[in-house]
């Protein structure tokens, strides 16, 4: 997250880290007490997934944080029409080897139904453990968060053309404020009276760099809501 500051420990319950393959990082949210959403990019081929839940600092050792539950993962379900070249459909669920129990610092985030509006010009929340600049040399340890405001498709597409359809959902980061490398995968949230709705997933950003205020792109929760439904079961 650029331009953002650190949440509050455990604001965001549903935030989970993922370590893929021992090499690779990204974000996602619980969305039950079993299954995680995230980005197709960030499971796609993937033998395993490290997936630590309830954690602020990432980097901390298990004992200096008695909060997180940490399991390892292989199953999982990228979407049927996931398109690597122009990151159409980034959308994947890991379903947890066992189902885990809820704490103060491990619940589940509402997901938008496929009747959500478009949120254009509303305020959404992004969070997650990416890079807090362009410049950094690695992930946050601690998560962190911004509020962006939600831009019209249309307008996301000047910077990004074909590449924006139904399926995504685009925010403006004009000030250095947004999504960076890391925060993939994790949610993109409309918070109405305190409770987060999640209405995108993090999927790309400019390759120019996080903090040159060109948009970000984020899967539409609601467009894929029935493909949720139909991989988990889960009723949105």
């Amino acid at each position: 997250i650029v331009g953002g500051t650190e949440a509050v420990p455990h604001s965001a319950p549903w935030q989970v880290a993922i370590f893929i393959d021992g090499q690779y990082f990204c974000g996602g949210s619980l969305i039950s007490n079993e299954w995680v959403l995230t980005a197709a990019h960030c499971a796609d081929n993937a033998i395993f997934f490290n997936i630590l839940l309830g954690s602020h600092n990432v980097r901390l050792d298990a004992a200096d944080e008695p909060t997180r539950v940490e399991v390892r993962s292989t199953e999982y379900t990228v979407h049927p029409e996931w398109g690597p070249v122009r990151i159409i459909n980034d959308v994947a669920l890991i379903r947890l080897p066992n189902p885990i129990e809820f704490t103060p610092e491990i619940q589940p985030i509402c997901m938008a139904p496929s009747t959500e509006g478009d949120h254009v010009g509303d305020m959404l929340h992004i969070s997650g453990w990416g890079k807090p600049s362009d410049d950094a040399a690695g992930i946050s340890p601690v998560l962190r968060e911004v509020d962006v405001p939600c831009i019209s498709n249309a307008e996301c597409a000047q910077t990004y053309g074909a590449t924006i359809t139904d399926g995504n959902i685009c925010v403006d980061t004009t000030g250095g404020k947004g999504s960076c490398n890391g925060d993939s995968g994790g949610p993109l949230s409309f918070v109405n009276n305190g409770v987060h709705n999640q209405v995108g997933i993090a999927s790309f950003g400019s390759s120019a760099g996080c903090e040159v205020g060109l948009p970000a792109g984020f899967a539409r929760v609601s467009y894929f809501a029935d493909w949720i439904s139909s991989v988990t079961g889960l009723v949105i």
